[in-house]
């Protein structure tokens, strides 16, 4: 199996951003603080909903019904995050214009690798890699994730228009180093299944550049 070690370091990192912020899970109706409840819920909701999208766009990848939901909305660390993704993983870094906005779309392989056989014309079913990806397999992730993006921008549009490009994959989320392991994030993580294969998809999201978002979301409320 494929295995990174965490530096002491990284250890450090984890711990000083669990201890300073646990996160609060949330249902759709749920607010992830006291204040501004409205505009939690708003965002909470815009993410359920995007669970259908997520849903359609890999069904028709697939070439069959695919079942998401969101399992939680969380306001938690970048650290946290981080540390939260298996090893190897396909961890996107998005750039959305024209707010200069970098995110970031993580992927388990258990549900990624069957979904890319299945664009190669693969038959048989096998265990997914525990490895990075290779070339042919990053370039058919990206259509992949181009798929959903485009779905998570139409999701996006009645708030912000905004367009999304990939700036690089990583297949270890620990050696992202957008932000500070204690900056807090909004989290929103779905369950993926398609038949067997089942995985996670996760959308981090820095937590001060939603405020935008937010607000525009709860005015129509």
């Amino acid at each position: 199996m494929y295995r990174e070690i965490l530096s002491e370091e990284e250890l450090t990192v984890l711990s000083t951003s669990t201890k300073h912020d646990s996160g609060v899970s949330c249902s759709p109706a749920d607010s992830l603080e006291s204040s501004s409840t409205i505009e939690h819920k708003a965002l909470a909701e815009l993410h359920d909903g995007f669970a259908t999208r997520l849903a359609e766009a890999f069904g028709k990848i697939a070439n069959r019904e695919v079942h998401c939901r969101l399992r939680k909305t969380v306001r938690a660390t970048f650290g946290q995050f981080i540390f939260a993704q298996t090893i190897p993983t396909c961890c996107a870094v998005v750039r959305a214009e024209p707010i200069q906005l970098e995110f970031y779309l993580a992927i388990q392989p258990t549900v990624l690798y069957p979904m890319m056989d299945r664009m190669l014309g693969a038959r048989s079913v096998e265990p997914s890699p525990q490895r990075p990806m290779t070339e042919i397999e990053r370039t058919v992730a990206m259509l992949i994730i181009n798929e959903l993006l485009t779905r998570y921008s139409r999701a996006l549009q009645h708030a912000l228009s905004l367009e999304f490009s990939v700036d690089r994959l990583e297949h270890n989320a620990q050696q992202l180093d957008g932000l500070p392991g204690g900056e807090p994030t909004y989290l929103a993580a779905y369950d993926l299944r398609c038949n067997s294969d089942y995985g996670r998809l996760s959308i981090c999201l820095p937590w001060r550049t939603t405020q935008k978002i937010r607000e525009r979301l709860a005015a129509d409320q």
